[in-house]
């Protein structure tokens, strides 16, 4: 029998900080999980994600944890462009990058581009291309799980020069969506605040700050399943 309701724990940009998460039935993560003097350095994050992750995500009190990746999970980009991401998934760790999957009769979809900043990270693409990718997002889903932020949407991206940080191409994508929970980050300082916005419940749900000191909470809520 589908239940009623479902636990979601939701976190992302926790860059190495693995927190202690109370029972649930699905966590959620957003991107860039790897320790930030890692970055950049595949090998090192390959290693601590056998290490200290995956034993992480197997000792965690819940059924499934989704993720998505963020900028800098360079180890992640390195397997999703050999095709070779999906390897790291399991029957509780489910991976998710331009795809969605369906679990406890909820649609899930998930996609960790960015725009790239004045230097290379990891899953950037250029306005024309990143707008491409968001059209891949379905029509209808249930969670959106996004490591950008959109633009001008409560605040979520944050201001930087008195200007709106977040993702246009995304805010365009989502405008003509049927989505009933997204949630983002990338930006650190953006508002971590519940958001309404054409129907949808938006959450920036990011972990750490600028500094990638552990500063907000994780969300818990409970998600009806229709």
């Amino acid at each position: 029998m589908m239940r009623e309701r479902m636990k979601f724990t939701v976190t992302s940009d926790i860059h190495g900080h693995l927190p202690n998460i109370s029972a649930c039935d699905i966590v959620i993560i957003g991107g860039d999980v790897f320790p930030k003097e890692m970055d950049r350095d595949i090998p090192a994050q390959e290693n601590w994600f056998y290490d200290y992750f995956e034993p992480w995500v197997r000792a965690l009190p819940c059924k499934y944890v989704i993720l998505v990746p963020g900028n800098h999970d360079y180890y992640f980009e390195e397997l999703y462009k050999g095709k070779r991401l999906t390897s790291l998934s399991s029957s509780k760790l489910k991976i998710l990058c331009n795809n969605s999957m369906t679990l406890e009769g909820l649609r899930f979809y998930g996609t960790p581009n960015t725009l790239p900043p004045k230097r290379n990270i990891a899953f950037s693409e250029e306005s024309a291309q990143l707008m491409e990718t968001f059209q891949k997002i379905p029509e209808r889903c249930d969670v959106l799980i996004v490591h950008a932020a959109p633009f001008e949407v409560g605040g979520l991206a944050g201001v930087e020069d008195g200007l709106d940080v977040g993702s246009p191409e995304l805010t365009a994508a989502l405008e003509s969506r049927k989505i009933r929970y997204v949630f983002c980050g990338h930006i650190h300082q953006g508002n971590h605040k519940r958001v309404k916005w054409r129907g949808m419940t938006l959450y920036n749900v990011s972990r750490c700050n600028n500094m990638k000191e552990v500063a907000y909470p994780l969300l818990t809520l409970e998600i009806p399943s229709k």
